[in-house]
C-alpha cells in the first residue's frame, strides 16, 4: 500500500543565523540518532539480563553513532548523551561500495555505542519489510546501484535506523524546533551538493512515497 499524506496549508520558511547554520551542521552529523534514544535505552537494559555485547555498555547516557553516506564523502560520528554532542568524527572519500563502507565499520569497530543511524544518498529503500531494505537502488552512481548499505553495516547488535541523507535533517531540524518550543506542521530540506535531494517531515514523520524526489 502506497503512502501518501494531506498536505499541509504551508511550510514555514526559516532564516538561520551564522550560529545557527553550525549548530544544524552539528545536529545534521548525528543523523537518525534522534529516534533511537528509546531504542538505546532498551539495549542497555537488555545488556544487564544476557552476555555483553563489546559494542554497547551499561551508561546513564546514551552513546550514538552516526553514518552519512554523501555521493562525494562518507562521515561517521559518534555523539554521547544527546546527538548535538559530537564527541568524535571522521571522513572518507566515497570510491566504492566495498572500500568505503569497509573503512566505515573498521572505524566503528574501535568504539561503543548503544544505536546506530545511518542515512545515505539515494534513492534508498526504506521500507523495512521489503527484500531490498537498506540498499541503495538505482542511484546514477553506478558502483552504488544495489549496494546493502545496512546489511554491511548492521553487525554490531545495537538498534539500526536507516533514511535517506535528506529526511534525516529534515527530521533533526523538526525535533529541534520542538525542542526551541515551537509548533511546526511540517519541515522541508533541500540540498545541493554532489546530487540534488529533498526531504520532508510532517507531523514529526519522515515522508517515503513511491520513490525519493532526488536526481
Amino acid at each position: 500500500k502506497n503512502q501518501f499524506f494531506e498536505p499541509q496549508p504551508f511550510c514555514r520558511r526559516i532564516s538561520a543565523s551564522h550560529a545557527e547554520k553550525t549548530s544544524f551542521l552539528q545536529r545534521r552529523t548525528a543523523l537518525l540518532t534522534l529516534p533511537l534514544e528509546t531504542s538505546a535505552a532498551q539495549a542497555r537494559r537488555t545488556d544487564t539480563a544476557g552476555p555483553l555485547n563489546p559494542h554497547t555498555r551499561a551508561r546513564t547516557m546514551p552513546v550514538l553513532a552516526a553514518v552519512e553516506g554523501g555521493g562525494t564523502t562518507y562521515v561517521v560520528a559518534i555523539a554521547k548523551d544527546k546527538p548535538e554532542n559530537i564527541i568524535e568524527r571522521a571522513s572518507f572519500p566515497t570510491t566504492t561500495p566495498e572500500e568505503t563502507l569497509s573503512k566505515c565499520k573498521a572505524w566503528l569497530r574501535q568504539r561503543s555505542f548503544d544505536a546506530l543511524g545511518i542515512a545515505t544518498f539515494g534513492p534508498v529503500d526504506p521500507r523495512t519489510s521489503s527484500k531490498t531494505y537498506g540498499h541503495i537502488t538505482k542511484t546514477p552512481k553506478k558502483l552504488w546501484r544495489d549496494a546493502d548499505v545496512v546489511g554491511a553495516l548492521d553487525i554490531f547488535g545495537v538498534p539500526v535506523k536507516f533514511d535517506t541523507d535528506v529526511n534525516a535533517p529534515a527530521l533533526s531540524e523538526y525535533r529541534a524546533m520542538i525542542d526551541k518550543g515551537e509548533d511546526p506542521s511540517c519541515v522541508a530540506y533541500a540540498t545541493v551538493g554532489t546530487g540534488v535531494g529533498v526531504g520532508l517531515v510532517v507531523n514529526g514523520a519522515p515522508v517515503h512515497g513511491l520513490l525519493h524526489p532526488e536526481a
